[in-house]
């Protein structure tokens, strides 16, 4: 293969140049740049695929430890932590997770506060009418085996304290219906 080309000097043609190759140089020059361009496009996706793979555990961890983090939520289990900290669309999901948990676990103690505060209230409302009817049962036991005379004492102690029952008793209705 020959290329010519003339040489040119004040408008006038004063010699030319040629360059000749042999078909074979050019062909063995050929295969080799197809060669460096499949070694390149190798090498390029191996790049890609490893880079790739790294990226989406990057993505893919955050969102498994977020669906670890819910799940161990809709158990009862409201201590959450996540290892990374970020701050893109993920980080918000993580940090409203964690707020989440912190909530959930205020309420439970708030809820475990009031139970406790209803059965203090269960057991200061028993007691409170345990007293007038004991009292009451003792006077009335008390006119039965002849210890007391019946008399006018004894029956208004035992109104007294059938009036505080009463009292006691209208208090919780006003309190169930509050």
């Amino acid at each position: 293969l020959t290329i010519g080309t003339p040489v040119i000097k004040d408008n006038e043609i004063v010699g030319g140049l040629f360059i000749g190759a042999a078909t074979a140089e050019i062909s063995s020059l050929s295969q080799e740049g197809l060669d460096i361009l499949f070694i390149a496009l190798g090498f390029g996706l191996f790049l890609a695929i490893g880079l790739g793979y790294f990226l989406s555990l990057n993505f893919s961890k955050p969102l498994t430890q977020a669906s670890v983090a819910i799940n161990k939520l809709t158990l009862g289990d409201y201590d959450i932590h996540f290892s990374q900290h970020r701050t893109d669309e993920i980080g918000q999901l993580t940090q409203n997770i964690v707020k989440l948990s912190d909530e959930l676990e205020e309420a439970r103690e708030a809820q475990a506060n009031l139970e406790k505060m209803r059965q203090n209230f269960i057991s200061d409302i028993t007691h409170e009418l345990r007293t007038p009817v004991t009292i009451m049962r003792g006077l009335v036991e008390g006119l039965k085996d002849g210890v007391y005379q019946p008399g006018t004492d004894v029956y208004n102690q035992i109104i007294q304290e059938s009036v505080d029952m009463q009292r006691l008793i209208n208090d919780l209705l006003e309190l169930s219906k509050l």
